[in-house]
């Protein structure tokens, strides 16, 4: 229980940190495209290599939920990341968790949630102390497992 609390209060101070960063940067974007209809956690593997040259605009479309996908950039403080719907419509507002960066096994993930519209009304609050909200991190981080164990 209390590792549990101790890795919520890291992915929060890291989701702060990198909202801070990531605003910051004035042309470097990442565009995500999702149904928004597949509700559940989005992992995007970001690769820093600082010898990739920076494109303005990555733009990503992910299918599922239970699929990995992997960019490469120089460094992700210079990115900001936005999600949308299939037809272009900015979407992240809705997001929750977004922006939520996590290391694993040596490898940084950006990792979002895409709430149903039963959480959507029921969580009046997305804090680190919520029952529902440590079970969603939970699931996540068990989503992400299973990810990589395929790959």
């Amino acid at each position: 229980m209390i590792g549990n609390i101790k890795n919520i209060i890291n992915a929060f101070i890291i989701a702060v940190i990198f909202s801070c960063c990531s605003f910051k940067a004035k042309n470097n974007t990442v565009n995500i495209f999702i149904n928004p209809q597949n509700c559940g956690w989005y992992f995007i593997e970001l690769n820093e290599d600082s010898s990739a040259t920076d494109l303005e605009t990555i733009n990503v479309r992910i299918d599922s939920v239970m699929q990995l996908k992997r960019i490469t950039i120089s460094k992700y403080e210079k990115f900001a990341f936005s999600v949308y719907d299939g037809s272009g419509t900015k979407i992240s507002s809705r997001m929750k968790l977004q922006g939520y960066l996590s290391h694993h096994g040596g490898k940084t993930f950006l990792e979002f949630y895409n709430p149903t519209e039963h959480e959507l009304t029921e969580m009046k609050k997305w804090n680190p102390t919520e029952p529902n909200y440590i079970e969603i991190v939970n699931k996540g981080r068990n989503q992400l497992n299973t990810l990589l164990e395929r790959n």
